[in-house]
């Protein structure tokens, strides 16, 4: 829960970063509440869940065997529903960052430079296929969990990988070069007009 919840700050961060420019607000107090929401939301789940059945069972139990607290519905409903939701989250916004990069490619002058629009269509793809494959994974994690109740771990770990790529993805070369020529492009826009309203 608390690697999907960072993924859709994440993710949301990804979004962000391509939103038009006009929506976007310079304030670091946004990430910051997104930051507490992906800490509490974990700590809650633990609080009321999980403190509970450790202080009402031997901790002995709950450590050998985690798949005794699928039993209860309240767990039942965060870990299987709140999973699918969360991981449904990030794919929205892996998509949309995916429409936005094509928008703000749209706004660069070279534009008709194809070998820019085969790399921005390459990561694209690549956020696609590897979030489908981090949900799959997990699905096929928790179909095994009677079999080994560590699979679930192997789940943890491609999402934890997404993360890492989202990242890199942020931090990639041609992703700050579109950024900053789409911020360059629409300067250029806004001082036309601007010195077009002052002649008027």
């Amino acid at each position: 829960m608390a690697t999907l919840t960072w993924l859709n700050v994440i993710t949301f961060d990804m979004w962000y970063q391509f939103r038009p420019k006009n929506e976007i607000e310079h304030t670091t107090r946004g990430f910051a509440y997104r930051c507490l929401y992906a800490f509490c939301l974990p700590t809650l789940l633990i609080i009321f869940i999980i403190v509970p059945k450790i202080l009402m069972s031997s901790v002995n139990s709950v450590i050998v065997d985690p798949a005794i607290m699928g039993h209860d519905w309240l767990f039942q409903v965060f870990d299987l529903d709140g999973v699918t939701v969360l991981n449904f989250v990030n794919l929205l916004f892996c998509i949309l960052t995916v429409i936005n990069v094509r928008k703000a490619a749209r706004s660069i002058r070279n534009l008709n430079d194809s070998r820019n629009n085969k790399s921005l269509l390459r990561i694209g793809m690549n956020i696609l296929i590897i979030s489908g494959f981090s949900f799959i994974c997990g699905l096929i994690s928790r179909s095994l969990r009677e079999i080994n109740y560590l699979l679930p771990f192997v789940s943890d770990l491609v999402l934890n990988l997404q993360g890492f790529f989202c990242y890199l993805f942020m931090r990639s070369t041609t992703v700050q070069k579109v950024l900053v020529q789409r911020e360059e492009a629409i300067n250029y826009i806004v001082e036309n007009k601007i010195s077009t309203f002052i002649r008027l």
